[in-house]
C-alpha cells in the first residue's frame, strides 16, 4: 500500500503520547520494529499496521487493529509475531486474503448441487431442501478452509433428532466432494459422531384402518392409498407406477426406478383390481395426473382424510410389513413383497416363486378386512 501524497510521515517511539498527538493524514514509523506505524486519516481513528516483504519479495500491509481497541504494546506484540512468521516463510497477510476471498460453505453447496451426480431427483431434491433449510442458513457464510468439527458438532446439535442424520450425513458428502476438488485437505465432518437413527415403528391400529376404510372414496387420490396400504410400496413407486411396467397376468411388477433400483415385485388379486379401475388413455403412467405426468404432491388429500397427525403414507409401508410378519411370514418373504434393499431372494427370478405371489394376496385380503373394504377377490 502506497502513501498517499499530503500524509505527514515521522519515526518515533510509538506510545500513548506520540498517537494521541498525531494531527489528520498522518503515520508514525516505529524506531526499534521495521515497517510497524500508526496511521490516522481524516476522522480521530487511529489503526495499527505492519508493513514487511515476503521471502519472495512481494510487499504486504497487513492491518493489526484500531488504537483504543489495542494498545500500542499489544499492536508491538502482534507485529513482531507477523515478522517472526515471515522469517519462518511464511505469509500471514497473504493467508489472510486467502481465506478472505476462498469458497463460503453456501458457494461449495451450490457447486455440489449443480454438478453431474447420477443421483435419482427424488434424492436430489431432497439434498437441495436440506442445504437450503439446515446447511446454508447456518453455516453458509463460513468458509470452507476454516470450517471445524468442533463447529460441524455444535451445527449438529442445533438441528432437531430426526433430521441430524441425513443432513450431517449430506454436509459429509459435500465435504468429500471438497476434498476431492483439492479445496481442503481433511473432511471436517469425519470423526463427527452420528446421533443413532431412530428406526420408525409407527404403524396403525385397527380402529385407524377402519377409519382410513371410511374415509377413502373412488378417486385417484384414494386409489393410491389403497393401494399403498395393499402393497407396502413406497408413495412414489405407486405415483409413477407405469403401465408398461406390469404384468398382471402372472401378477408381477417390475419397478425401473425404485429407492434400490430396478425391483420385481408380487402384485395382489386387490392391487390387480385398485389398478384396472384406472383407465388407460394412452399416457404411460398409471395415475396420470394431466398432459401424460404422475400425479404430484398428494399431501393436502391426505390431510383430509383426517388421520393422526404422526400417521403419513409412509406409515402404510410399515404397517404392511408389520402386518406381515403378525401373519407368520419370514423376513425374506416381506423384504420381496415391499422390494426391501434387503430382500434375499435376487429379483430376476422373483416371477418363478408363486409363494410370494400368495402371501401378498394374504396380507392384502386381511388389510382390506381391517379396513371394511371387500373386494370381488375377498369376498369369494
Amino acid at each position: 500500500m502506497a502513501i498517499s501524497q499530503g500524509v505527514k510521515s515521522q519515526r518515533t517511539k510509538i506510545g500513548i503520547k506520540a498517537i494521541e498527538a498525531m494531527p489528520p493524514h498522518s503515520i508514525i514509523w516505529d524506531d526499534k520494529i521495521p515497517g510497524f506505524n500508526a496511521r490516522r486519516q481524516f476522522s480521530t481513528v487511529v489503526t495499527f499496521s505492519i508493513v514487511y516483504r515476503t521471502l519472495e519479495g512481494t510487499q504486504r500491509w497487513q492491518r493489526l487493529g484500531r488504537y483504543g481497541v489495542w494498545t500500542p504494546d499489544q499492536a508491538r506484540h502482534e507485529a513482531q509475531r507477523v515478522l517472526r512468521a515471515r522469517d519462518l516463510g511464511e505469509d500471514p497477510a497473504g493467508a489472510r486474503m486467502a481465506l478472505r476471498n476462498s469458497m463460503t460453505v453456501a458457494q461449495l453447496c451450490d457447486e455440489y448441487s449443480a454438478r453431474e451426480n447420477g443421483k435419482k431427483p427424488a434424492t436430489v431434491k431432497s439434498d437441495n431442501s436440506r442445504i437450503k433449510l439446515h446447511i446454508k442458513p447456518k453455516l453458509g457464510r463460513l468458509k470452507v478452509v476454516s470450517l471445524t468439527s468442533e463447529q460441524i458438532e455444535d451445527f449438529m446439535r442445533s438441528l432437531s433428532r430426526g433430521t441430524q442424520g441425513r443432513v450431517i450425513g449430506l454436509l459429509g458428502a459435500i465435504f468429500s466432494y471438497a476434498v476431492k476438488r483439492k479445496l481442503v485437505a481433511v473432511n471436517p465432518v469425519r470423526g463427527v459422531e452420528k446421533p443413532t437413527e431412530v428406526k420408525r415403528n409407527r404403524r396403525l391400529s385397527q380402529a385407524e384402518y377402519a377409519h382410513l376404510g371410511s374415509a377413502l372414496n373412488d378417486d385417484m387420490a384414494s386409489d393410491i392409498f389403497l393401494l399403498l396400504a395393499v402393497t407396502g410400496f413406497r408413495s412414489s413407486e405407486v405415483k409413477n407406477l407405469r403401465w408398461d411396467e406390469l404384468d398382471m397376468e402372472r401378477n408381477i411388477v417390475t419397478l425401473g426406478d425404485t429407492k434400490t433400483g430396478v425391483s420385481v415385485r408380487p402384485l395382489s388379486d386387490a392391487a390387480i383390481e385398485i389398478i384396472k379401475r384406472r383407465k388407460q388413455n394412452g399416457a404411460p403412467y398409471v395415475f396420470d395426473h394431466e398432459n401424460g405426468q404422475p400425479i404430484g404432491n398428494l399431501r393436502s388429500r391426505w390431510i383430509k382424510l383426517g388421520m393422526s397427525k404422526d400417521v403419513t403414507p409412509h406409515v402404510l409401508r410399515h404397517s404392511f410389513a408389520s402386518f406381515a410378519a403378525d401373519l407368520g411370514f419370514a423376513d425374506s418373504t416381506i423384504a420381496g413383497m415391499i422390494g426391501h434393499k434387503q430382500q434375499s431372494m435376487t429379483s430376476r427370478y422373483l416371477h418363478l416363486d408363486k409363494t410370494l405371489v400368495s402371501a401378498a394376496n394374504t396380507v392384502a385380503i386381511e388389510t382390506l378386512r381391517l379396513m371394511q373394504k371387500r373386494s370381488a377377490t375377498a369376498a369369494q
